[in-house]
């Protein structure tokens, strides 16, 4: 602070200004001492000799900024660079960031149409995460079963833990990691159709295909599975080919039934 001449008034000292304590040190003019050049020349003297300290550090902030400037240049190179290293390999898109299942290769035409149906479809869905039973569902379809690699395609498309689809598939009876064939029979053995003689209609069955519960004939043509309940207790027994539902089924139907899925 300024020294206060006698008599001087409050307004006198704020018109006569101060300056850093670092000006009264640098010039050897102390504050208040009389008969000195005006502090405020002086202060402005220093900052024309230390351009870079002006204005409360101003020239630094001007070299950070330059700093600053140099390394985002330098990052905007280094995109560049990987951007065009991308497009000159296409095969490398994205395995540097995302150590994730990718998508399988494969070489059959039919299997890539199998896999570009999946792809469009999932990418119709607005929510995808959330949709991951109705995926599967849609890829058992296509696929007619769900083996490794397309669970891991479908954990690719997600961005999810292939670990993560297979407990869904693992855990729900209705999806199947084997080969299916292309007609799926299933026998209904809940609790009311098993007191009205689905043991006896599911040996039929498996006497007409000539395989057991569980497998597929060797033309791959059946799949014969069974079903703990269908929700058509009022039909029982009920036998369900392909979605089809049969009801009230007597052992003797079962030859008919099979034989027009035999015919298709």
């Amino acid at each position: 602070m300024s020294h206060r001449e006698p008599g001087q008034t409050k307004e006198e000292l704020e018109t006569q200004g101060t300056v850093p304590g670092r000006v009264a040190f640098e010039t050897g003019f102390p504050f208040g001492e009389r008969g000195s050049q005006p502090l405020v020349k002086a202060g402005q003297e220093i900052e024309r000799a230390h351009p870079d300290e002006r204005n409360g550090s101003e020239g630094k902030r001007e070299r950070l900024g330059e700093r600053n400037g140099a390394e985002g240049e330098k990052e905007r190179r280094g995109e560049r660079d990987r951007v065009e290293g991308e497009r000159a390999n296409p095969d490398k898109r994205g395995k540097t960031k995302n150590e994730g299942p990718q998508p399988p290769e494969t070489g059959d035409e039919g299997v890539n149409r199998q896999f570009a149906l999946l792809d469009e479809f999932v990418a119709s869905l607005p929510y995808k995460k959330e949709n991951l039973i109705a995926i599967l569902h849609r890829a058992q379809e296509i696929f007619g079963s769900l083996p490794e690699d397309v669970q891991m395609h479908i954990a690719y498309l997600l961005d999810i833990p292939a670990a993560k689809v297979y407990g869904v598939v693992s855990f729900y009876s209705f999806f199947t990691m084997k080969a299916r064939g292309r007609h799926v029979v299933n026998v209904c053995t809940g609790t009311a159709c098993f007191v009205r003689g689905a043991a006896k209609i599911q040996l039929e069955v498996e006497k007409q295909l000539g395989i057991k519960t569980g497998e597929t004939t060797e033309d791959g043509l059946f799949t014969l599975e069974s079903l703990r309940c269908v929700g058509a207790c009022g039909l029982a027994p009920v036998l369900v080919v392909d979605g089809k539902v049969y009801g009230k089924v007597e052992v003797g139907q079962v030859k008919e039934i099979l034989g027009e899925y035999r015919r298709k």
